[in-house]
């Protein structure tokens, strides 16, 4: 309806036009230099609307052409970009195939469009060392650098990675060190100083970094628990075979409570503390200890004492004796410390007691070094017999 009605509103304004042109339709006069052009003033108008219609649809037409254009680019440009993902995609499957020289020599040539090609220098890089070419790997972490400088740590851990899956630590080293400087807080460079600690068997550089593993969390309690273990015993037993006495008893204190309560630790450290002839330490130490807790290892580590009051030493056997009962390593453990003290009918009550409980090959062996003392062969070669049938 408002279509028809503006058709007629234009229909009867044309009408009144045509009539007022009919009674008077002027004219216009153009004039340039010489030149002088007359014609009526509608056909003037008509003119002008036209010639504002042409350059109005030769503006739409040009544009036109410019998007038509930018389209092309853009559609070659999208073209560039598909074929460069998938060669990335291609290389990326390679390297997980072990196909090295073909993911190299693909993740090369996804390198050109690409909006990331960082992902390619690092992956080729991968690839290049997985062939030995170590040059080339080093040349292209170096355009991974170039092509995304703010990537540094990405950059440095996938170098750190690489070089130290070749065998090289000093240089692994190096550039963790630096990453360390750079991003402190990061898990990964702190899980991969880990690792190179203890392939470099640094374990006091292991025992610095532990406060930082266990505040971020890099690995389980239970893993954390054996890495400290293991960090502080190889620690004690360099410092031991070094000598380093009083460095000794100050990493002892300085290992957290709950591993010096461990049963595993407190042997290792009271045997290190036997092999340097420090028996009192030691005796006190495995005394505390089963004091708190019993462990039957450290029983019998505790009959290799030779402390300056071996009497007392018998008497803290005892005493356990009654806390806890007999049981194979106490009675073993008794019957060591008696023999050596020349208590030769308690020690041949103690370690029959404990071949009773638990036939064991170092009970046999003991009970075999009493009987040599007691000048008694056949019997001391009975026990060394059965030791040996036993343990084998």
């Amino acid at each position: 309806m408002k279509r028809l009605l503006g058709i007629v509103l234009i229909f009867l304004f044309a009408v009144w036009v045509g009539i007022h042109v009919a009674k008077d339709p002027g004219y216009a006069l153009l004039a340039y230099q010489h030149w002088t052009v007359e014609m009526p003033l509608w056909i003037a108008c008509v003119l002008l609307i036209l010639g504002v219609w042409l350059i109005h649809q030769f503006l739409l037409l040009w544009r036109g052409t410019r998007g038509l254009a930018n389209r092309i680019k853009l559609f070659s440009q999208r073209r560039q970009r598909e074929q460069s993902s998938r060669y990335t995609k291609r290389g990326l499957t390679a390297l997980t195939e072990g196909r090295w020289t073909q993911a190299e020599k693909w993740l090369l040539q996804g390198v050109k469009n690409n909006q990331y090609p960082l992902v390619n220098y690092l992956a080729a890089a991968r690839a290049a060392q997985e062939q030995g070419a170590d040059d080339r790997r080093d040349h292209y972490l170096q355009l991974a650098h170039q092509v995304a400088p703010s990537e540094k740590i990405a950059v440095g851990i996938t170098q750190a990675q690489l070089q130290l899956g070749h065998q090289q630590l000093e240089q692994s080293l190096a550039t963790l060190k630096q990453l360390q400087q750079i991003a402190p807080d990061n898990s990964e460079v702190i899980k991969l100083l880990k690792d190179l600690y203890v392939r470099l068997a640094d374990w006091g550089a292991l025992v610095a970094l532990l406060p930082d593993i266990k505040k971020h969390k890099v690995l389980t309690e239970d893993a954390l628990f054996d890495l400290e273990l293991q960090a502080y015993q190889n620690l004690l037993q360099q410092l031991a075979k070094q000598q380093r006495l009083e460095l000794l008893s100050e990493t002892w204190q300085a290992c957290p409570k709950h591993l010096r309560k461990s049963p595993k630790l407190v042997a290792i450290y009271a045997s290190l503390l036997i092999q340097t002839s420090d028996m009192d330490a030691a005796e006190k130490l495995l005394r505390e200890t089963l004091k708190q807790q019993w462990d039957n290892e450290l029983a019998l580590r505790y009959a290799d004492i030779d402390s300056s009051n071996p009497v007392l030493q018998i008497e803290t056997a005892e005493q356990w004796l009654k806390i806890y009962g007999p049981s194979a390593s106490l009675t073993l453990c008794l019957g060591k410390l008696c023999r050596k003290q020349l208590l030769f009918g308690q020690a041949q009550k103690y370690l029959a007691q404990s071949l009773a409980i638990e036939p064991s090959a170092k009970a046999f062996a003991e009970q075999g070094l009493l009987f040599e003392t007691l000048k008694e062969p056949e019997l001391a070669y009975q026990s060394f017999k059965d030791g040996l049938t036993l343990s084998v």
